[in-house]
């Protein structure tokens, strides 16, 4: 079963500024399986490929070939701002992340999907994304 879930262009952000690029999430297998989705980027002729449990935790696997060689990808995704949960990933096939605004009614924070456009300020590495999320900052809690 290979069920391609989105196809967009977006753009990447490096040592060549921005540049334009792609992104194709597929759904390659029956969830739960490690490696249900794949997402593949394309950065001018460079693809890079990653696999995962659900769409995030694929670009994330994808975004280790990349970042290492300067490239930030222009995605919600790849945002300090949004954050992925169990529940979002298993139900919401990682399609979708909270966006966290202060909002003091106790109500959940609002959804954005993972490949929606985020402004260059907003974007950093995985590793980076993942030291945040841990820390608690700006409100994630694990």
């Amino acid at each position: 079963m290979n069920l391609a879930v989105v196809r967009r262009m977006i753009c990447a952000y490096g040592p060549a500024g921005a540049v334009p690029a792609s992104v194709r999430v597929v759904r390659a297998a029956s969830p739960p399986a490690s490696d249900a989705y794949r997402v593949r980027v394309r950065i001018r002729d460079e693809e890079f490929e990653g696999a995962g449990v659900d769409a995030f935790w694929a670009l994330y696997a994808a975004r280790e070939q990349f970042e290492p060689l300067g490239w930030l990808l222009g995605v919600q995704g790849c945002s300090r701002v949004t954050r992925i949960s169990g529940m979002l990933g298993e139900a919401g096939e990682g399609m979708r992340m909270y966006r966290p605004e202060p909002c003091g009614d106790g109500s959940l924070p609002p959804l954005v999907d993972t490949f929606a456009p985020a402004p260059r300020d907003e974007l950093v590495s995985a590793d980076e994304q993942l030291a945040l999320w841990r820390s608690g900052a700006r409100g994630f809690r694990g």
